[in-house]
């Protein structure tokens, strides 16, 4: 059983008992996530919450390298994995490239897809932090966990093949669904 828990194939719960993990999505971050659900035969969602512009917070101003006062639009959407809640997005993209972006295209297209659409090329690079963070209430109830519960995030910026920051932003996903897998060549 102690082996079965370190490899997260069980759960166990203090008066609750031992149980079958649920099953983790694996992710190769080489490829876009809806792509490889799709070839997976898993259908992949989005549901819109909020568009707002607003001037750009300081973190968010010197990802994409803006100046003060410049406004973002901020795109809130849940992702949906078969229709089941999956993970949160909060995205900041620049105003003379949000405009371009339909209401129609958030609830269908992934975010690669979306950079396309309304760049004109798709990114050339992305830079990418992954850290554990706890739910807070907002999250909690968006992802519907309990407060507290381990959200994976996965902080990002993309970038055009010029090197200009057209999206900078943050999807959270449910800790114990998902992980992520890299294959890299060493670098010496």
């Amino acid at each position: 059983m102690a082996q079965l828990l370190s490899r997260g194939l069980i759960t166990r719960g203090r008066g609750r008992g031992t149980f079958v993990a649920p099953q983790r999505v694996d992710h190769d971050l080489s490829r876009a996530f809806e792509d490889e659900m799709r070839a997976a035969q898993r259908t992949v969602t989005f549901e819109v919450i909020e568009r707002a512009v607003l001037s750009a917070p300081t973190r968010v101003k010197g990802a994409l390298a803006l100046d003060d006062g410049e406004q973002v639009e901020r795109i809130k959407r849940i992702r949906l994995l078969e229709g089941d809640v999956f993970g949160y997005e909060e995205r900041y993209i620049p105003i003379e490239f949000s405009s371009k972006i339909t209401q129609q295209a958030l609830k269908s297209k992934a975010i690669y897809s979306l950079i396309q659409e309304f760049a004109g090329e798709a990114p050339a690079e992305f830079s990418l932090t992954i850290r554990s963070i706890a739910a807070n209430a907002e999250y909690a109830r968006i992802l519907k966990v309990r407060r507290g519960a381990p959200l994976l995030s996965s902080e990002h910026i993309y970038r055009l093949p010029s090197g200009h920051a057209v999206l900078y932003g943050a999807v959270l996903f449910h800790g114990d669904k998902y992980q992520l897998n890299v294959s890299t060549p060493i670098l010496s």
